[in-house]
């Protein structure tokens, strides 16, 4: 029955006298009460919020408040009940299943080095589909900008299953390192020590006849040559700069053919190729140039 309906009573008595009493009674349907659907929560301890339907109720269980917040403390199978009474004193409840599992850790990965030459760093964030807190992270892909020293934080998971790890990333800058002035040098002349700011380093390049820095111009040739100079640091960080080294072949001299001279007291001159050179004798003050 559902609404308002009057009940009479009749009775007669044994002289035959008849009287009725009345009584009128309402019936109210039970309210509908929702606690929500049956749900899984992560075991750490990040406390979760339930609203059940209609507001005004109170719930009752194992880990959670009347006022619905829920605390996981265990991995378990836990029952929440959201009661409720109505204005018409009508009381109802609904269930929810609440299974407590165990929290799928993040993994940031090992924390590591790497040189600002490297552009592109991958990481390796577990599980996947997780999510990094930095701008310069695109799927698990880091791009270096700077040197720097980072706290990468690798986040795993939703609501309250939430969970984070980090890792450090050191960009170590690549070292600085002068090889030198470009220099020249003739095909003939002895062996040049190439001196860079930082030693330790290795020379390569045409002429160089020993990776400590020397350069044999005869070994290279005349022309001009790049000499390379590579250096790697303490960080496994490497560079290589370079210098030239001009190389001038020797200059073909021609002097005029051999003569016979008569020792009077007349200036000779003596021709050769090319214009610029010195003529050199013990009898010098006799010869005009």
């Amino acid at each position: 029955m559902n609404g308002s309906k009057i009940f009479t009573l009749t009775a007669i008595d044994s002289f035959g006298c008849v009287n009725s009493s009345s009584v009128s009674i309402t019936e109210f349907n039970s309210p509908i009460v929702n606690a929500g659907l049956d749900t899984s929560l992560c075991n750490q301890p990040i406390a979760v919020g339930f609203n059940g339907l209609p507001n005004g109720g109170l719930w009752s269980g194992n880990k959670i408040d009347n006022l619905g917040l829920f605390m996981p403390n265990g991995i378990a199978q836990d029952t929440a009940i959201y009661q409720y009474t109505d204005g018409n004193g009508c009381y109802n409840e609904d269930t929810l299943v609440i299974n407590v599992a165990a929290t799928v850790l993040a993994d940031a990965g090992i924390d590591f080095e790497k040189c600002i030459s490297e552009t592109q760093v991958p990481l390796n964030g577990l599980p996947l589909g997780g999510y990094w807190n930095h701008v310069n992270i695109n799927s698990q892909i880091f791009t270096v900008t700077q040197s720097d020293t980072l706290d990468l934080v690798y986040f795993y998971g939703s609501g309250n299953c939430i969970n984070n790890d980090t890792m450090n990333l050191v960009i170590n800058p690549l070292p600085i390192v002068d090889p030198g002035n470009d220099f020249e040098s003739c095909i003939d002349h002895a062996d040049e020590l190439l001196v860079p700011s930082v030693l330790a380093g290795t020379w390569f390049g045409n002429g160089i006849t020993n990776p400590n820095g020397i350069f044999n111009p005869s070994s290279a040739g005349s022309g001009i040559h790049n000499l390379n100079y590579f250096f790697r640091d303490s960080n496994n960080c490497e560079v290589t700069e370079s210098i030239q080294a001009t190389v001038y072949s020797l200059p073909v001299v021609i002097a005029q053919i051999d003569s016979v001279i008569c020792d009077l007291p007349v200036n000779v001159t003596l021709n050769a190729s090319p214009n610029g050179g010195n003529w050199i004798d013990s009898n010098l003050s006799l010869i005009h140039i």
